[in-house]
Parts: structure tokens; sequence; C-alpha cells
């Protein structure tokens, strides 16, 4: 089984990337993140971590100590298989179903000119007083949750990994839901929606005082979460905005400085993090985390689940609408984690395959998948419909958190925490409605495919 599920793995790869090539193409999009990143992550990786750097590994072996471990693996290559394949379709459903905006994008940068970028975020008096609200009743959150200290604490504790781990869970972030969903999506979407309107209404070179306000407390939160990712993220995310804003059409340099600065970043929080590490094994511990664990996770969930757990069927969604609830369920990120690891102290959190793996089986792996496809391709068309505008720049950097969360935890959590269902709400109320909005073109700018 394990021969030719690798071989369907791969074919379905190659056709992946030829798909992604001539169908997505090289303007930045959110479609493109999410298929590169995937193959990034879960292509070759999962092969190297299945046959390489898993196994003899402590929660390689005890995940599959119980089970028919080439059944397991060819389980998961042909379920990345199945997801690829429904997310291509997701994605074409939504170009066939939407063809109205698509062509509304196109002929708008025609009659702009190839490569012009048009401002049409405003922000009013009003929604500069609501803004302002914004970072007072963030500063508010942060400074009763004592964020600063907790951060000094946590950056000067001496503690090993696990202990470290222990002290964030104690002092770590808020239990303030409505904080949380602000400072994942909403927020830095807000600080974006914000220096865009500096840029393209005030001409200003430098961020105005409410943009650098929003941006300090959404940082303060970010790295009161005392993890390393949720500051990097954010980096990221306002880095991505200033490429969009200035060139649409992902390059090879474009995308090698890119990764220069994702891998210069994570590196710096690593080592600020355990001063202990020197480059080399800041860098081992870099693809341990960004590779190898969230294809573990993936083996835990399909090692356990139905084997040691049985499916689902959507009983925690259920329980979210209020449909029913047991005292006694575990989800499913601990149980397996109880299972592999022994302990309900840690947690396997999976990327939105996984999870809808152990909610609805093969049925979830591949309706799921085709609606995310979907979904994704759809903020995309709905960005570019006014052609290529500053709001298309802030929605695909803010959405871009979205696909983070969904490649490390559910769908359902991308579309609220993650901002895929809100971001493209909130972008309505800053959008200015005078169509007679005056493109910009760089001169640095190159054609648009």
């Amino acid at each position: 089984m394990m021969f030719w599920a690798t071989f369907l793995f791969l074919f379905v790869l190659g056709v992946t990337v030829i798909y992604v090539r001539h169908r997505i193409g090289s303007s930045l999009s959110l479609s493109l993140l999410l298929f590169s990143t995937l193959l990034l992550v879960h292509g070759i990786p999962m092969l190297v971590y299945l046959n390489v750097s898993g196994p003899d590994t402590l929660i390689f072996e005890n995940a599959l100590k119980f089970v028919d471990r080439e059944e397991v693996m060819g389980t998961i290559l042909i379920a990345l298989s199945a997801m690829f394949i429904s997310l291509v379709i997701g994605a074409e459903v939504a170009n066939a179903g939407l063809l109205r905006w698509s062509r509304q994008g196109q002929t708008e940068v025609m009659a702009d000119g190839e490569g012009a970028l048009r401002h049409v975020i405003t922000i009013s008096t009003l929604q500069q007083v609501i803004l302002w609200i914004v970072v007072l009743a963030m500063l508010g959150v942060s400074l009763h949750e004592s964020h600063l200290a907790n951060i000094a604490e946590f950056f000067q504790f001496g503690g090993s990994e696990i202990e470290k781990t222990m002290l964030r869970r104690d002092i770590g972030g808020t239990p303030y839901y409505i904080y949380n969903v602000a400072l994942y999506s909403i927020a830095p979407f807000l600080v974006m929606v914000s220096y865009s309107n500096d840029v393209g209404a005030n001409n200003r070179q430098l961020p105005s005082l409410l943009t650098a306000a929003l941006f300090c407390v959404v940082l303060l939160g970010k790295f009161g979460t005392l993890s390393k990712a949720p500051p990097v993220i954010f980096i990221l995310q306002l880095l991505l905005l200033r490429v969009l804003l200035k060139n649409q059409t992902l390059n090879f340099r474009s995308a090698l400085k890119f990764v220069f600065w994702v891998v210069l970043l994570f590196l710096s929080i690593t080592r600020l993090t355990f001063p202990e590490l020197d480059v080399a094994a800041g860098l081992s511990f870099l693809y341990y985390r960004a590779f190898d664990i969230p294809n573990e996770v993936l083996l835990e969930y399909f090692s356990a689940i139905p084997v040691s757990l049985p499916h689902s069927w959507g009983q925690s969604i259920l329980e979210l609408f209020g449909g029913f609830s047991r005292t006694d369920n575990i989800e499913a990120y601990s149980a397996v984690a109880e299972i592999t690891r022994n302990s309900l102290l840690s947690t396997s959190n999976s990327m939105f395959v996984g999870d809808a793996w152990a909610q609805f089986s093969w049925f979830g792996v591949i309706f799921v998948s085709m609606a995310v496809g979907f979904l994704v391709r759809l903020i995309d068309l709905y960005s570019q419909r006014n052609g290529y505008t500053d709001e298309f720049a802030c929605l695909i950097a803010g959405c871009s958190y979205g696909i983070f969360t969904i490649l490390s935890t559910s769908f359902t959590t991308g579309l609220i925490t993650g901002g895929l269902a809100l971001i493209p709400l909130a972008s309505i109320f800053f959008i200015s409605r005078n169509s007679a909005c005056k493109p910009t073109t760089p001169k640095s700018l190159p054609t648009n495919e």
C-alpha cells in the first residue's frame, strides 16, 4: 500500500504544481499562499518525515506502536492527495461561479493600466474615533493582564523548554475571547487599513499617530501571548502588505527576500527565547518546528483515529452551537496527545485535514478541503473585484493569518480567529464610494501577467 500511496502522492503533487503555475499564477493571492505553503510543508517534507526524520523518534514510535504502520502512513498520503485535489476543485468552483467578479477586476486593471494601484480606503473622522477606542480598549486589557511584566519575566526565565511552556500557560495571553479575536484577526487588519489610509489619502512618508498606536497595542498583545509565532507572523503580515502595495507579482527575488525575513525573524525570536542555541542549532530547531511537527501531528491523528478514538461525526460542532453537551467529552487535540504522549497537559494541534479526519473521516477530508479551496479563492476574487487596490493588499495581507490558522488548527477556527470570515466583512466599512480614485503607478512595478 505504501508504494502505491507514495506514487499517487507524488503524481498529485506534480498536478498541483502545474495547476498553481497555470491557473493561480504568480500574482500574490491567498490561493497562492495556501497552495505554496501546503506544498512546502506537507509535500516532500511529509515523505522526508515518514521515511527519514520520523522513524526512531519518540512520538513517531509511540503513535505507530499498536497499529499497522504501513497502512497508517499510506492512509496519510492518500488523504493528503485527496486534500490537494479537493482544494483544486473548490477553487475552480469559485472561479466558475464568480466569473463576474473576476472579469470586473480584470476590466478595472485594464482601465487603470497594468500595475496601477488605486487607493480606495478612506477613514472618516467617526472611524478614527472608533479606532482610537479600539486602541484604548486593547491597551486597557494589556495593562490589566500585566503584559509588559509577563513578557519581561518570560524572557528572563532560565528554565527548560517544558518549564517555559508551563510558565506560558500560567501567565501568557488573556481569557477574554473578544480581545483574542480582535488581536489575532481584526486588529492587525486595522493597522494595515490605517497605514494604507496614511499612504493613500494623506501622502505621509511616516505612519500617523493612530497607525503607530494601533501597531504598538497589537504588537504588545502578540508578545503578551508569550508564544514565538504571533509577533513574528504579525511583522511578516506587514512586510507582505508592503510588498503588495508596491508589487502584485511574486518573482524569484521577492520570494527569496521574503523567505530570508521569515527565517531571520523566527531565528531571532528563537534565540531570544532559548539563548543557549547557536545559529546551527536554531536553524535545526526551526526546521523541526516548521516541517517535522506539522507532519508528526498528522501522523498522531491518523494513528489514533479511528483505531483508538472514534470519529466524532460533528459532535464538537453541535456542542459549539448548543446542540448538546457532554461533560466527559475531551477535544481531539487533547485526546490524541494523551494516547501518544500519555499526558493531557500536552496538545496535538493539527492542520484542517487532521481535524476534518477526526470529525468526519474521508467525507471531512474531501468536503472540508473543497470548502477551504472555495473560500480562499472567493476572498481572492472579492478582493480583486475593483482591480489592483489598497483594499486588495490589506485583504490579502490580513487574511494571510487565516491561512496560517487553518494550516495549524481547524477550518472553523480559521473562519473567526483567523479572520477569513470577519476581515472581508470589516473591509466594507473602509472602502471609499468615490469611484474617481486616481491610480498611483510606482516606477519600479513590473507588468502584471
